[in-house]
């Protein structure tokens, strides 16, 4: 993937609302499929081929009737048959499940998703994916190209970034930024100026500084001039001056 052009892409709006209005209608279409397929279909009888694939890899079957936790015994026994990590991800994915519950009923003024009609779900669905994945992503993106030549700001903007959407309050994109953070500061380690697990376990920490709402103005002090890159910052520097002068 060229991230750099994807998210250039994305910068224009015309092309970003095209394309999430196309995999927008391509989700709804094929959700009302999977939800309701063909009598004798081959697409009726996918879940008993996937379940038997599973099984037969020693992972439990998914069970339809209680999706969210059966795709974390699915995540979790994945991790622990074919990797060496140790891995919970229990509270990640209820995390974020419940986040975007919560999103879709808002979203939607109380009305389930399955009682609306194609074209609000795929109304819906676009404007989520936009304010609640893509936005988010976007500012972490910002971090990253911004960072990667200028390291010093990278615990500053990680956390700032985290912090903003912490007070924000909105748990989908409290989450979506802190794991594409986490991703960028990964990412930034392998810079070769300032490369190694020292600096990954720096920036990681200054990520869970950022969504726990510590104060990332105290923690990571910058020269504003180099590590302001987004309008809202100027506020918080500006109050971090106040405060001194008060002082």
């Amino acid at each position: 993937w060229n991230w750099s052009q994807v998210f250039s892409n994305i910068e224009n709006s015309d092309y970003k609302e095209k394309s999430l209005e196309q995999v927008s209608e391509f989700i709804v279409t094929s959700y009302e499929y999977v939800r309701n397929p063909p009598k004798n279909s081959m697409m009726a009888k996918v879940p008993i081929f996937i379940n038997g694939f599973l099984i037969s890899k020693g992972i439990p079957a998914f069970d339809s009737k209680r999706p969210t936790e059966s795709i974390i015994k699915i995540i979790n026994k994945g991790i622990k048959l074919f990797t060496t990590q140790k891995l919970d991800v229990t509270p990640f994915v209820k995390s974020f499940s419940d986040a975007i519950q919560k999103s879709i009923s808002k979203q939607s003024k109380g009305l389930p998703f399955d009682e609306l009609s194609t074209t609000q779900k795929k109304y819906l669905l676009s404007r989520l994916l936009d304010t609640e994945i893509v936005e988010p992503m976007q500012a972490v993106w910002s971090v990253y190209t911004h960072s990667v030549n200028n390291l010093d700001c990278v615990q500053h903007l990680l956390c700032q970034v985290n912090f903003k959407e912490r007070q924000n309050g909105v748990e989908s994109r409290i989450t979506v930024t802190k794991a594409s953070s986490l991703a960028a500061g990964w990412a930034l380690a392998q810079v070769k100026q300032k490369s190694g697990l020292q600096y990954w376990n720096m920036y990681k920490q200054a990520v869970w500084s950022g969504a726990s709402g510590e104060d990332c103005m105290s923690l990571y002090k910058v020269d504003k001039s180099t590590c302001n890159i987004f309008p809202w910052q100027q506020k918080d520097f500006m109050s971090t001056s106040y405060d001194h002068i008060e002082l």
